[in-house]
């Protein structure tokens, strides 16, 4: 269930990437704290933190990439908690769970 919700999290990031395009586009997108942009640098951030856990490795911080890298960022950051989590690592996914609420469209 993990993948397939990061998944489409990617797709969606990825379609917001090719609708904001030009100056006033970006700046909505990637303005104010709590921004789509804001809320999938979280993400990516309690990705690595979860993975951490799972390794018994320290945690560490996600660098703030540009908004147009962002889906790509929390692609490779999830694809190694999963990998970690299908070698039978556990993992604390309170935070993840989280994060990817955050990024879910509202209900209609």
């Amino acid at each position: 269930m993990l993948a397939r919700e990061l998944d489409r999290v990617v797709r969606d990031l990825r379609r917001l990437d090719r609708r904001l395009t030009g100056d006033a586009a970006a700046a909505v997108a990637s303005s104010g704290a709590d921004s789509v942009a804001h809320r999938a640098h979280r993400l990516a951030q309690a990705l690595a933190d979860a993975a951490a856990g799972a390794a018994a490795a320290p945690r560490r911080a996600v660098p703030r990439l540009a908004d147009h890298a962002l889906a790509d960022q929390v692609a490779v950051v999830g694809r190694d908690l999963l990998d970690l989590l299908r070698a039978g690592r556990p993992a604390d996914l309170d935070g993840v769970n989280a994060a990817l609420g955050a990024l879910r469209p509202p209900p209609e």
